[in-house]
């Protein structure tokens, strides 16, 4: 871990907050974060934040993520390091997984989205054109999560773990 686990702590903190609150992250707050990376002079801080971006903007263009959530997720990638931002965004989106199954299993959601999911993917492997797969007018809030409170999670489990 390269960065302060305070600063850490408090930046992804209050990202995961302006997730949970108000279903985006403002660019205002990802750039004090872009602005702290710039501070650490380090080439190892760009590298895993442009290979998560790179990586993860495909879900973007879907409309499967925000583009707030992969900010975050670059972000953290270029502070914590390649391994560790790995290891947290892995155990973020595992945590995102289980809080997405659990919401639609009790909203009795679950076999409807499988199925979008499934039409949506045939619909795209057959025109091969990227449409959005989530549209809030259509689709409502309802079915989303706060990712960026998943991730956080993760980052913390990961500093607990790795970094006692």
């Amino acid at each position: 871990m390269y960065y302060p686990a305070f600063f850490l702590l408090l930046f992804f903190g209050a990202g995961a907050f302006f997730d949970w609150k108000n279903r985006r992250i403002p660019n205002w707050w990802i750039l004090v974060g872009a602005v702290a990376g710039l501070f650490t002079g380090r080439l190892s801080f760009f590298l895993p934040l442009a290979a998560v971006a790179v990586l993860f903007f495909p879900l973007f263009l879907c409309r499967m993520i925000g583009a707030g959530d992969i900010k975050m997720m670059a972000l953290m990638a270029g502070f914590l390091g390649a391994v560790d931002g790995s290891l947290s965004l892995a155990a973020g989106f595992a945590l995102g997984g289980v809080c997405s199954l659990v919401k639609l299993l009790y909203r009795k959601e679950l076999r409807s989205r499988l199925s979008y999911f499934h039409s949506y993917v045939r619909r795209l492997v057959r025109t091969r054109q990227i449409t959005a797969y989530y549209i809030p007018d259509r689709d409502g809030y309802g079915i989303t999560i706060p990712l960026t409170v998943c991730l956080f999670a993760g980052m913390c489990t990961v500093m607990f773990w790795l970094h006692k």
